[in-house]
C-alpha cells in the first residue's frame, strides 16, 4: 500500500509529491514585492483557480504542471516566460532575503520564491516549445 504523501505545513504544491516551504511568521523582515507582480497579473488570475487569494492565500493558486498547461492556453505564453525573466532578474537585484505580497497573501524566503518562479517558467516555456 502507497502511504499518502502528508504536505508539511506553510508548503506550497507544485506536483503531486513536490512543495517549495514558505515563511508565514516574519512580517516586518520582508519586503513586500506586489509592484514586482503587477506585470504578471493574468498568469496569478490563471492560476488562482481553486479559490480567491482575498480568502485562501496561496492555497487558491493551483501550480501543478497540468494546471499551468491548462492556464498557458489563456495566456501569450511567449510574454509570461518574458515577465518572469524580468521579475527574475529585478528580484535577484533585491538585498531583502524575505519577499511579501498581498496579491499571494503570502510571505515567503527569496530562494523558496525563486524556486517557485523557475518551476513556473520551466512548465511555461515547455508550453511554448509544445505549441511549436
Amino acid at each position: 500500500m502507497v502511504e499518502p504523501i502528508i504536505l508539511p505545513k506553510n508548503a506550497i504544491p507544485i506536483s503531486e509529491n513536490k512543495w517549495i516551504h514558505f515563511v508565514n511568521d516574519s512580517r516586518g523582515a520582508e519586503v513586500m514585492i506586489d509592484y514586482s507582480l503587477k506585470e504578471l497579473e493574468p498568469m496569478w488570475h490563471e492560476l488562482e483557480s481553486i479559490c480567491s487569494a482575498g480568502c485562501c492565500g496561496i492555497d487558491a493558486f493551483d501550480f501543478y504542471p497540468e494546471n499551468i498547461a491548462k492556464a498557458a492556453g489563456n495566456l501569450n505564453v511567449r510574454e509570461i516566460c518574458h515577465q518572469i525573466d524580468l521579475l527574475q532578474a529585478q528580484l535577484d537585484k533585491l538585498e531583502f532575503k524575505v519577499f511579501g505580497s498581498d496579491r499571494l497573501e503570502l510571505i515567503i524566503e527569496k530562494t523558496e520564491f525563486q524556486a517557485l518562479l523557475n518551476h513556473l517558467l520551466v512548465h511555461f516555456s515547455a508550453q511554448l516549445h509544445a505549441s511549436t
